[in-house]
């Protein structure tokens, strides 16, 4: 067969959120990997790598450049998942985001190693393969034997899907993706032929503006207008809206939610379908972040905390993130004190003893007699990498614990 010369860019195949289709037959089953998508470009014993977006990811992954010097993988498009794995062996997407902040050079030498997780094989040879069966596009990827130090392509199962979802939650995986076998490639597109089965049933919500309540409380909140981000077929990435919410906050939560928002306000809406509402006042819609399962929204996080170098508050979040295993053993258990600088180290900082009234439930707390405001005060209690994140996302720079 003549070959085709190979395209400069590939829209990948997306995977729509489903329920366990009702028979297992004609699907092929494989672990739904959390990495960060590629499509991998193997012409003349070079390789170029294609992010979800099109953009160009080759250099943030130098360790999985000599895959194209593999005569296998001559000629090839690939497509897959660069993975980086913990100490037990599970997919860890906070070590693949922290390759994302560095460049490649300086990460030759670091430990956190990816992993090209082969799944597609879209053009062998320099021919295209996309209108043919995932079957048969599977069966020649396996010939071809693409496993080495930094790529590998795992096997993929026709079995009973719900069983094998089980067993995914009890090895801390996060879930499926099925494909039916039958299915050409369609780039660009989620459809019912890829589809991805989650082990935790979550939707992660922002916040993008509010409503005014009604009566005594006309200038205050009174219900929250959700959204969450959507990326629909050629879209690229938009806020749909979800709802509102105006129940179970106390009026201190009102307040503390009312100043947290107060220096996010925008004229125009930020959701892509809010039906018509007068009144609403629309805010800029806050990054939203999991770690340890715990969802955090981060703000700011382009704000330079110290002028002289350039560092950011996303920096700063980065850096405690990855100090964590160090730095957590000397914060557990202590209550803390933090000093933050919400302005940068060269403005004014400001003590907090008591643990801010708006902080997640999940964030631990110690009743400690202050003799100086005569009262019980909650101090803070970080001692997980999720309240250390948090802590940092407000510009907590100093960990000051009880010696005590």
């Amino acid at each position: 067969m003549e070959a085709d010369s190979l395209p400069n860019s590939i829209e990948p195949m997306k995977a729509s959120l489903a329920e366990i289709p009702s028979v297992s037959d004609g699907w092929a089953t494989e672990i739904k990997w959390d990495g960060v998508r590629a499509i991998s470009f193997c012409k003349d014993g070079e390789l170029r790598l294609q992010g979800r977006r099109l953009n160009d990811i080759t250099g943030l992954f130098p360790e999985i450049e000599p895959l194209g010097r593999q005569t296998a993988a001559e000629g090839t498009v690939l497509d897959g998942e660069m993975v980086a794995f913990d100490e037990d062996g599970i997919p860890s997407f906070q070590r693949i985001q922290k390759r994302l902040r560095q460049d490649g050079e300086r990460l030759r030498n670091r430990s956190y190693v990816a992993t090209f997780i082969i799944f597609d094989l879209l053009y062998a040879d320099g021919v295209d393969l996309r209108d043919r069966p995932y079957s048969e596009r599977r069966e020649q990827l396996e010939a071809r034997g693409l496993n080495g130090p930094t790529w590998q392509t795992p096997d993929y199962l026709e079995v009973d899907i719900g069983s094998t979802l089980e067993a995914t939650a009890e090895q801390g995986l996060e879930g499926l993706v099925v494909k039916r076998l039958s299915s050409p490639y369609r780039g660009g597109s989620s459809n019912q032929d890829w589809l991805k089965l989650k082990n935790r049933n979550r939707q992660e919500f922002v916040v993008g503006g509010w409503l005014p309540g009604k009566g005594s409380r006309g200038d205050t909140i009174g219900s929250l207008l959700l959204g969450y981000w959507d990326n629909g077929p050629g879209r690229g990435e938009h806020l749909c809206y979800a709802g509102r919410v105006g129940s179970g906050f106390s009026q201190g939560d009102l307040e503390a939610i009312a100043d947290d928002l107060s220096g996010f306000g925008r004229e125009d809406s930020p959701f892509e379908n809010m039906p018509q509402t007068s009144g609403a006042h629309f805010v800029n819609p806050l990054r939203v972040v999991e770690v340890e399962g715990r969802t955090i929204r981060l703000s700011n996080l382009d704000r330079v905390l110290y002028p002289e170098t350039g560092f950011t508050k996303g920096d700063l979040v980065g850096f405690y993130e990855v100090i964590a295993p160090v730095l957590l053993p000397h914060l557990k258990g202590r209550p803390l004190t933090m000093r933050r600088y919400p302005g940068g180290v060269e403005g004014p900082g400001f003590w907090e003893k008591r643990c801010p009234a708006h902080r997640p439930d999940w964030v631990k707390t110690a009743s400690i007699w202050s003799s100086s405001n005569e009262e019980e005060m909650d101090y803070c209690v970080v001692d997980d990498v999720a309240s250390l994140v948090w802590a940092a996302n407000l510009a907590d720079i100093e960990l000051h614990t009880s010696l005590a």
